[in-house]
C-alpha cells in the first residue's frame, strides 16, 4: 500500500508540474523561470513584429503598459503612453504604405539581460525586409530592440521598448 500511495502521489506531482509549466495552472502573476520568461517574451516581441507588419496603431499600443515608453534615438524620438506610441508609429506606417512596400519584422535572438520575479529587461535581434511594389525583396532596416516588461494580469507587457537601428 505504501509504494501504491508513493507512486499516486508522485503521478499527481508530476500532473501539477506540467499543468504548471504549460501555464494551465496558474495566473499569469506568478513568477516563472528564466526558459519560461524567454519564451512568454519572445511571443510578446513575435506578435509586436506581426503587428507592425499590419500597421495596426490599434493593435500595437496594447503590447505596452499605459504608461509605456517607446524610444528611436537614431531619429531623436521618445514618446510615452498609447497615444503618442500609436502616433508615432502612424507616422512611419503611412511613409510606408505610400511607398507600397510590404515589410516584415524579423525578432531573433532575444536574451534576458536581468529578470526579476515581475520584470525583464532584454535585447533582441531586428531585421525588417520589405517588398516594395516593384522590385526585390530586400532588408531595409536592421538593429537590437532593448526592452524593460512587465508581468502584469494580461501577460507580459513593454514598460519600455528602444529601437536602435544600425
Amino acid at each position: 500500500m505504501k509504494i501504491k500511495t508513493i507512486s499516486v502521489c508522485l503521478g499527481l506531482y508530476m500532473l501539477f508540474a506540467m499543468l504548471t509549466m504549460s501555464g494551465c495552472a496558474t495566473s499569469h502573476l506568478v513568477a516563472s523561470d528564466s526558459s519560461m520568461s524567454r519564451s512568454q517574451l519572445h511571443d510578446l516581441m513575435a506578435d509586436y513584429g506581426y503587428t507592425a507588419d499590419q500597421r495596426d496603431t490599434g493593435k500595437i499600443v496594447t503590447y505596452f503598459t499605459a504608461d509605456g515608453v517607446l524610444s528611436v534615438p537614431s531619429v531623436n524620438a521618445e514618446v510615452k503612453g498609447h497615444q503618442g506610441i500609436s502616433a508615432l508609429f502612424g507616422q512611419a506606417w503611412k511613409q510606408v504604405s505610400e511607398s507600397g512596400q510590404q515589410r516584415r519584422h524579423i525578432v531573433s535572438s532575444l536574451r534576458i539581460l536581468e529578470e526579476t520575479a515581475y520584470t525583464a529587461k532584454f535585447r533582441a535581434i531586428m531585421n525588417v525586409t520589405g517588398t516594395p511594389k516593384s522590385g526585390q525583396p530586400a532588408v531595409y532596416i536592421t538593429g537590437v530592440y532593448f526592452g524593460d516588461a512587465v508581468l502584469t494580469e494580461q501577460g507580459w507587457l513593454l514598460k519600455k521598448l528602444e529601437i536602435n537601428i544600425d
